[in-house]
């Protein structure tokens, strides 16, 4: 929540200078009440769906013999989903993306976002890296909305 708007700001002058195209406009009260109440919705969704998923994790731990088994599968792969949409979320809001079109651009490229949360993971692993691993994952994820932006999809299917 802290780092929030760095990494707001960071995102935007990251695809500034891959694009080219620089964001002008000017602040504008109402634009950015309605962007905070749009940002703390998703946020909302975000936590509601990640403290469910740990909670069932949880839960699937306790059953005998092949609860922990599934849990040390379903763990990890829930946690790299969860760093994708942390980190893409930037990008992401920016463009004004709901929660559940988010998901979808997560979910339509899932090699690409496995690829990106693994690499984001091993940062996170690593100690004293861990201090520059957000600001790494930021602009890791707005050079991947860069490659593969929302409306590929649309081009391909008209």
């Amino acid at each position: 929540m802290i780092a929030s708007p760095f990494n707001e700001i960071l995102s935007e002058r990251t695809e500034g200078l891959i694009t080219g195209v620089k964001n002008d406009d000017i602040f504008s009260l109402s634009r950015f009440l309605k962007e905070s109440k749009n940002a703390v919705i998703v946020e909302i969704k975000k936590m509601t769906v990640f403290v469910v998923g740990m909670a069932l994790l949880f839960a699937i731990n306790f059953i005998p013999g092949i609860g922990p088994l599934i849990y040390a599968f379903l763990a990890p792969a829930f946690t790299l989903f969860f760093l994708a949409v942390e980190y893409m979320a930037f990008v992401l809001m920016r463009k004004q993306l709901s929660f559940s079109e988010q998901r979808r651009y997560i979910f339509k490229r899932p090699i690409l976002m496995l690829g990106y949360a693994c690499g984001v993971f091993c940062m996170l692993a690593i100690p004293f890296v861990q201090f520059f691993c957000i600001p790494l994952a930021v602009v890791g994820a707005t050079l991947l909305w860069c490659d593969f932006p929302q409306g590929e999809e649309r081009i391909t299917n008209n």
